[in-house]
Protein backbone atom coordinates (compact mmCIF):
# COMPACT_ATOMS: atom_id res chain seq x y z
CA UNK A 1 0.00 0.00 0.00
CA UNK A 2 1.25 3.76 -0.87
CA UNK A 3 -0.05 6.74 0.04
CA UNK A 4 0.20 10.21 -1.33
CA UNK A 5 0.32 13.14 0.81
CA UNK A 6 -1.84 15.82 -0.32
CA UNK A 7 -2.10 19.11 1.51
CA UNK A 8 -2.75 17.94 5.46
CA UNK A 9 -4.47 14.49 4.37
CA UNK A 10 -3.07 10.99 4.04
CA UNK A 11 -4.65 9.10 1.14
CA UNK A 12 -3.78 5.63 -0.29
CA UNK A 13 -3.49 5.31 -3.94
CA UNK A 14 -6.93 3.23 -4.75
CA UNK A 15 -9.16 5.20 -2.20
CA UNK A 16 -9.24 2.64 0.39
CA UNK A 17 -8.99 5.29 2.98
CA UNK A 18 -8.21 9.01 3.61
CA UNK A 19 -7.19 10.73 6.78
CA UNK A 20 -7.56 14.49 6.58
CA UNK A 21 -6.73 17.41 8.83
CA UNK A 22 -7.64 20.51 9.42
CA UNK A 23 -4.12 22.03 9.74
CA UNK A 24 -1.46 22.81 6.01
CA UNK A 25 1.16 20.14 7.23
CA UNK A 26 0.46 16.94 9.12
CA UNK A 27 0.31 17.30 12.69
CA UNK A 28 3.17 16.04 15.14
CA UNK A 29 0.76 15.43 18.08
CA UNK A 30 -2.00 13.22 19.18
CA UNK A 31 -5.71 14.28 17.24
CA UNK A 32 -8.88 13.84 17.67
CA UNK A 33 -10.97 12.08 14.79
CA UNK A 34 -14.63 13.63 14.15
CA UNK A 35 -17.54 11.66 12.46
CA UNK A 36 -17.96 15.06 10.02
CA UNK A 37 -15.34 16.83 7.99
CA UNK A 38 -14.13 19.69 10.28
CA UNK A 39 -11.47 22.61 9.22
CA UNK A 40 -10.78 23.32 13.52
CA UNK A 41 -6.77 22.18 13.27
CA UNK A 42 -7.12 20.58 17.03
CA UNK A 43 -9.25 17.74 14.73
CA UNK A 44 -8.93 14.93 12.08
CA UNK A 45 -11.53 12.85 10.11
CA UNK A 46 -11.00 10.00 8.91
CA UNK A 47 -12.77 7.75 5.97
CA UNK A 48 -12.24 4.41 5.25
CA UNK A 49 -13.95 2.39 1.61
CA UNK A 50 -14.86 -1.22 1.80
CA UNK A 51 -16.65 -3.19 -1.12
CA UNK A 52 -17.60 0.52 -2.30
CA UNK A 53 -19.09 1.54 0.93
CA UNK A 54 -17.60 4.14 2.88
CA UNK A 55 -17.27 4.58 6.64
CA UNK A 56 -16.75 6.96 9.28
CA UNK A 57 -15.66 7.05 12.81
CA UNK A 58 -19.27 5.67 14.79
CA UNK A 59 -18.38 8.18 17.72
CA UNK A 60 -16.56 11.71 18.40
CA UNK A 61 -13.42 12.23 20.56
CA UNK A 62 -11.31 8.99 19.28
CA UNK A 63 -7.90 9.27 19.82
CA UNK A 64 -5.02 9.44 17.05
CA UNK A 65 -1.79 8.77 18.28
CA UNK A 66 1.28 10.35 16.78
CA UNK A 67 4.85 9.26 16.77
CA UNK A 68 7.92 9.80 14.79
CA UNK A 69 9.66 6.75 13.09
CA UNK A 70 12.90 7.55 11.21
CA UNK A 71 12.34 10.64 11.14
CA UNK A 72 8.51 10.32 9.79
CA UNK A 73 5.45 11.13 10.77
CA UNK A 74 3.22 8.13 11.57
CA UNK A 75 -0.22 7.63 13.15
CA UNK A 76 -1.91 5.00 14.84
CA UNK A 77 -5.91 4.18 15.22
CA UNK A 78 -6.40 1.86 17.93
CA UNK A 79 -9.15 -0.42 17.67
CA UNK A 80 -12.46 1.79 16.68
CA UNK A 81 -15.63 1.11 15.28
CA UNK A 82 -16.91 2.46 12.03
CA UNK A 83 -20.30 2.54 10.48
CA UNK A 84 -21.69 3.64 7.05
CA UNK A 85 -24.36 6.27 6.64
CA UNK A 86 -25.43 4.27 3.68
CA UNK A 87 -26.26 1.03 5.02
CA UNK A 88 -26.42 -0.56 8.83
CA UNK A 89 -23.23 -2.00 8.53
CA UNK A 90 -20.35 -1.07 11.03
CA UNK A 91 -16.37 -2.41 11.08
CA UNK A 92 -13.66 -3.00 13.53
CA UNK A 93 -10.73 -0.98 12.49
CA UNK A 94 -6.99 -0.85 14.21
CA UNK A 95 -4.65 0.98 11.93
CA UNK A 96 -1.51 2.47 11.48
CA UNK A 97 -0.79 5.28 8.71
CA UNK A 98 2.43 6.15 7.92
CA UNK A 99 3.56 9.40 5.98
CA UNK A 100 5.66 8.85 2.42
Amino acid sequence: MSETKGGSSLRETNGLFELRFGLMALPSHDMYVLKQPTNNPEYATLRFLHNNTAYTVANDSVVLSFNQVNGKVQYTLTPTWFISAASSDSVLIEATFNAP
